[in-house]
């Protein structure tokens, strides 16, 4: 994370610490598809990085990055309905995820279920929760209230806290509070990092869209070529720009693909899909094609 121990408390970087270290699973069965909040009418990029169940959002969160004073939750309520109102939302989401089959669990990876409890509430609902107005809330809503607060502030000052695996993403984006030589260095070395897992679908198409995103400028910070073991990497990188011709805003779509499963759900992503499997089915062989051991001398 960029610079953000030194922009988060230590309640909030402990955490963010649980989100990163949990098990890396995937969120379970997709929740049946429900309208996001329809007072949020306005979508925020930054929802890229705070990625959410299905049919929930982040929006609320995303936006409060931008503009500290944005409204939507608490809007036209007095101090005790905001924390009444809080409160509701945040039993419906419990109720929803336990609906959908998969409980709300409190490690998750990427802090997917504390994004999708949270997701439509405002600063001043947020804070709220934090003061733990009317007794309301339980410690850990308090904590984790006062992480998103933290962490909106700290990304609002150029800091990163969201997914390791689009931390590069955000480093190409130029909102990085780092130097542009800093923010070099940084995204070479998360890309030799990524590379280590080649079959990592979110952290080879995290670097596909690092690359995507710098455009020409990519070849003189990664260099031209392409290792043998970077084939998923490089296949989507193709298949980024082609559906950029068609849809510029589709680097902000991936945030929530983290598998292959999630990537071959894509609508941009369709056409692409036989070949990836094919990729897939090689690249699984050859890591387990392993040369046999040699057999022991005799006597």
């Amino acid at each position: 994370m960029a610079n953000a121990e030194a922009l988060l408390s230590d309640s909030t970087m402990s955490a963010l610490v649980a989100q990163q270290g949990a098990p890396e699973e995937a969120a379970g069965p997709a929740a049946a598809d429900q309208t996001a909040s329809a007072e949020l009418e306005h979508w925020s990029s930054n929802e890229f990085y705070m990625p959410t169940r299905p049919g929930f959002t982040s929006r609320a969160l995303a936006l409060a990055i931008d503009d500290p004073n944005a409204v939507s939750s608490s809007a036209g309520k007095t101090d005790d309905e905001i924390a009444t109102d809080a409160r509701a939302r945040l039993d419906a989401n419990y109720t929803r995820m336990a609906d959908s089959g998969q409980p709300f669990k409190e490690n998750t990876f990427e802090g997917v279920d504390w994004n999708s409890l949270m997701g439509d509430l405002d600063p001043k609902s947020l804070a709220a929760v934090q003061q733990n107005r009317g007794g309301l809330f339980t410690e850990q809503e308090q904590t984790y209230s006062k992480m998103f607060l933290d962490t909106q502030a700290a990304m609002r000052a150029g800091a990163y806290c969201g997914p390791t695996r689009l931390m590069g993403v955000f480093l190409a984006s130029g909102r990085s509070n780092m130097s542009s030589d800093e923010a070099a260095d940084a995204m070479k070395g998360w890309d030799q990092e990524a590379a280590k897992k080649p079959t990592d679908v979110g952290m080879q198409l995290g670097r596909a869209s690092m690359r995507v995103l710098l455009g020409q400028s990519a070849e003189g910070l990664f260099g031209d070529g392409m290792a043998p073991e970077d084939r998923m990497m490089s296949f989507l990188v193709d298949a980024l720009k082609k559906a950029q011709a068609a849809d510029p805003d589709v680097l902000q779509k991936i945030g929530n693909v983290r598998t292959a499963e999630d990537l071959e759900k894509q609508d941009w992503f369709k056409d692409q899909t036989r070949q990836f499997k094919e990729l897939r089915r090689t690249l699984d062989g050859e890591a387990t094609d392993e040369p046999k051991p040699e057999a022991a001398p005799e006597g």
